[in-house]
């Protein structure tokens, strides 16, 4: 598990997915949107709003994208590639995230070569919304009493400090902001 990062908790193991797994949820999310349209497209048609798909195509793909993305992570906390792939979407401190997060998170992936921000540790959509994607396995509520890779806090002073990049880290971040690596408590 090169890229996978563990953190044990009482009540389970804290994963971080892939950057494989990333990039297969990515890839069955673009199948997922395009069923997202298929089905916004018979509806309207069904219902006699035929017009609303006349509009410029490239804006409508756009709204339908942001929309699935959306709709999906704010209610389930997953898209259809998170599904298949059994990851989901989580708050840096393991909770589910709220709709300002989500709202935030999916804004984000429309910033210009957004996709590419995965060469480094985290993608933007994550650092700038403060949430990860994790494996499926993971509690709402995370209490983090170890780590297995042993990535533990620094801390000087009441600051917080990780000791894998020296970032500086929330009280109360299972995190890192800058590497997204587990934090041990």
């Amino acid at each position: 598990m090169p890229e996978e990062h563990s953190s044990k908790t009482g009540a389970g193991v804290l994963t971080l997915a892939t950057k494989g797994r990333r990039f297969l949820n990515l890839i069955l999310d673009y199948v997922g949107a395009l069923i997202f349209a298929f089905v916004f497209g018979i509806s309207t048609a069904l219902i006699g709003l035929q017009k609303i798909i006349e509009i410029n195509k490239t804006l409508l793909g756009i709204i339908l994208i942001f929309l699935y993305y959306l709709i999906c992570e704010s209610l389930w906390q997953k898209t259809l590639g998170k599904l298949i792939t059994r990851t989901k979407v989580v708050m840096i401190d393991g909770s589910k995230p709220d709709f300002k997060h989500i709202l935030g998170r999916t804004v984000s992936r429309f910033i210009p070569f957004e996709a590419f921000s995965f060469l480094g540790q985290l993608g933007w959509h994550d650092k700038l919304s403060n949430t990860r994607v994790v494996m499926n396995n993971v509690p709402s509520k995370i209490t983090v009493v170890s780590d297995i890779n042993n990535v533990d806090v620094l801390t000087t002073s009441n600051k917080h400090f990780c000791s894998n990049c020296g970032g500086s880290l929330d009280e109360n971040a299972k995190f890192c902001g800058l590497c997204g690596r587990p934090i041990a408590t």
